[in-house]
Formats: C-alpha cells, structure tokens, sequence
C-alpha cells in the first residue's frame, strides 16, 4: 500500500470551487493556470489548499464557495485591478502578502501578469466550529500583512507538496490556529468561544481513543466529537490538562509505541510505521531519534 509521502499531489485541474455570484454556477476561472501541487487527494476535511502559477486573470462577478486566502509567493509585489464602490482601482499585494474573500462574497479583478499564488479554501461552519463560536463573519482584505496566517498558509502548503507526509491532525492543527487568528484579529463580529472544561473522565475518553486509533489517520474533530467540545476549545483544554497540544500528544505516544514493539522484535520498521499512522520509515525514523537520540534500526540492532 502506498505511503502518504508517496501521493501524487499535482493536479491538472484547480480545485478551488469559484462559482458565478447569485447563481453558485461553478465556473473553471484558473482553466491557464499550472497546479503545482493540490489537496485534491488527501484527506482534509473541510479544507483545500493549492500551490500554482496563473499567467493572467480577468473575472467579473465570481465568488468562491468557502472561505478563501490567498498569498503571493512571487518575489516582487502583484498590482492589478480590482473594482470597488467606485470602479475598477489600482491595488497592490507585495510579497508575502495575503488576499482574503469570504465565501460567497462576489468579486471583480484584472490580473494582467503572472501569478504564483497558494491558496485555502475553509468550509465556513467547520471553521466556525474550530473557532468556537456558531459564525465567523470575515471582512474582504487584499494585501493583507498578518505573520501568523502567512505561518500557517505556508506550512500547509509544505505539507501538500510533500503528499500529505504528516497526516490529517496536522492538518487539522494548523486549521485551528487559523480559525482562531481569523476570529480574534479579522472577523467583522467576533463572538466569545464556548466555556466548558474537560472533566477527568473526558480527559480519560480521549486518552482511551487516542491509545485504540494511534495507527489512524485522525484529525481534532474526531477528538473534539469524543469530548463535546469544539476543536478548538478541546485543544486548548487538552493543553492545560497535559501540558502539551494534541498532535504533540499522539506524535510521542505513537513514538512511545514504536520504542516498545521494537524492543519486542518481529516486526521490520517500515510496517512498523504504517501501522503506527507515520507517513513512512523515513518521518519515523526522523522524529524518533529527534526524541530518543537513537534511529529505531540502531535500537532494534542493540536489543
């Protein structure tokens, strides 16, 4: 069975869903574009993420059916046109910078030059869910400086063009931090997360399934469905119980793991790792001796 790491993650096609505003008709607007690498085969829920190149980009009247960020990984700054209350006006997006459009929002540009974008598109109710609060009400930005959503924009598109190496609660990680950077510093309402607290016997539900799904490929929700709390509400009282965040949590127990079954003998590491939810033999063996000083054919040589 292929690992993680060996997916193909180019695409021929975008997969961003812009659709015609007022009548949500899909519409193909980046048919030129090459799609360098895609979130089209991974299994993210409620998130797409690309990494391309647009040669030029005229639309009128689209919108994009979720949440969308954009940023301008060129080295030099995007100027095109993009119409306002009062027409077409000149704008800019200097490198690093980021264009967010909420979803649905209709928008008109004039991209005369080429582009080479990254972009997310968030499933509004999931991000909403991750931020805790029942809407996330965002306001269109363009050339927008924020070091922290940069952050994660470009690790999840690292994280595509490697094919989805580290997994879905990865993913799930950083999504969250986005929701609450989304929330706190650029919603137009923001509202007040959910209170609650994880009592010991949720703490002990989600140890319990942590321990029968390390082999698994799970991500916050699935977690925050065993507490009944938010993703992003559970993560943070799963810190303040453990000292630690979720991913950190099941990367060491997965590792943890791995120490005692090799200790055991009888299993070759490379099926070690895909039972263990490790992308191969290689990302186990890169944090196992990151946590333990020693690679896990050294360890099973010297038992």
């Amino acid at each position: 069975m292929a690992s993680r790491a060996s997916r193909v993650s180019r695409a021929s096609h975008s997969a961003i869903p812009f659709v015609r505003a007022g009548t949500r008709e899909p519409i193909e607007a980046l048919r030129q574009a090459e799609i360098r690498a895609s979130s089209r085969s991974l299994r993210w829920t409620g998130m797409v993420a690309e990494l391309g190149v647009n040669p030029s980009w005229e639309t009128d009247h689209l919108a994009v059916a979720g949440h969308y960020i954009a940023i301008n990984l060129a080295d030099a700054p995007l100027r095109f046109e993009r119409k306002g209350q009062r027409g077409f006006e000149r704008v800019e997006m200097p490198p690093g910078s980021l264009w967010l459009q909420p979803a649905e929002v209709p928008f008109s540009h004039r991209v005369s030059e080429a582009t080479i974008y990254g972009a997310l598109v968030l499933d509004p109710a999931r991000l909403a869910r991750l931020a805790g609060v029942r809407e996330l009400l965002l306001e269109p930005r363009v050339g927008l400086v924020d070091a922290q959503i940069e952050h994660v924009l470009r690790a999840l598109l690292v994280e595509v063009s490697r094919g989805g190496a580290t997994g879905a609660l990865f993913a799930d990680a950083m999504l969250s931090g986005l929701a609450a950077r989304l929330g706190a510093r650029h919603a137009a309402r923001p509202e007040r997360p959910a209170r609650g607290g994880l009592s010991p016997a949720t703490l002990r539900r989600l140890l319990d399934y942590i321990e029968a799904h390390l082999g698994d490929d799970f991500g916050l929700e699935a977690l925050s469905g065993v507490a009944g709390l938010s993703p992003a509400h559970m993560a943070r009282e799963f810190k303040r119980a453990l000292g630690e965040p979720p991913l950190a949590y099941v990367t060491r127990r997965r590792l943890d793991r791995a120490r005692e079954a090799l200790l055991a003998g009888g299993r070759p590491i490379g099926e070690l790792a895909g039972a263990l939810g490790f992308a191969d033999q290689s990302h186990l063996t890169r944090l196992f001796k990151r946590r333990f000083g020693i690679t896990p054919g050294a360890l099973a040589r010297g038992r």
